[in-house]
């Protein structure tokens, strides 16, 4: 299996996952995993631990692994451009905080692709197999980000 850094376009600090622990392309669905850790991009030591709004982003970035490792089952060398979050649906957010030194496993499934469009049903699990967050989230990964982003700049 993949390194997460392998997969997704980020550096750290702002790789928000630690490893992917499944995936399944029949089923269409990635299982990724996160510990909470003071040095967290996202960590806030009010709250001893990451607020929970951030939820989106580790969901975004188990979306970007399963594009990530989608690619490189095509092709071995692989390298994953730039996607976009382009909204969520039906968010909901059960706990305030994810706790520094706990374990999280995001586990999101593909609902509709359409060559540059997609929708994952996502949801955020703690070591007891509560959930703590979940959403339906959608996401544009043009064929050609740079020339979007430049049609976007014009």
């Amino acid at each position: 299996m993949y390194k997460v850094e392998d997969l997704l376009p980020h550096r750290k600090p702002m790789i928000v996952l630690d490893k992917v622990e499944s995936c399944d392309f029949e089923q269409a669905k990635i299982v990724v995993s996160f510990t909470i850790r003071k040095e967290d991009v996202f960590f806030d030591e009010s709250l001893n631990g990451v607020a929970s709004y951030c939820a989106l982003e580790y969901m975004a970035q188990a979306i970007g692994c399963f594009a990530g490792l989608f690619g490189k089952s095509q092709d071995a060398n692989y390298k994953q451009d730039l996607g976009f979050v382009l909204g969520s649906r039906n968010m909901e957010l059960n706990i305030s905080t994810f706790e520094n030194g706990r374990t999280y496993k995001v586990e999101a499934s593909k609902v509709f692709f359409d060559d540059e469009l997609a929708s994952f049903s996502c949801t955020i699990l703690d070591e007891n197999s509560n959930v703590c967050a979940s959403a339906s989230i959608n996401v544009f990964k043009p064929n050609n980000p740079l020339k979007f982003l430049n049609k976007i700049n014009e």
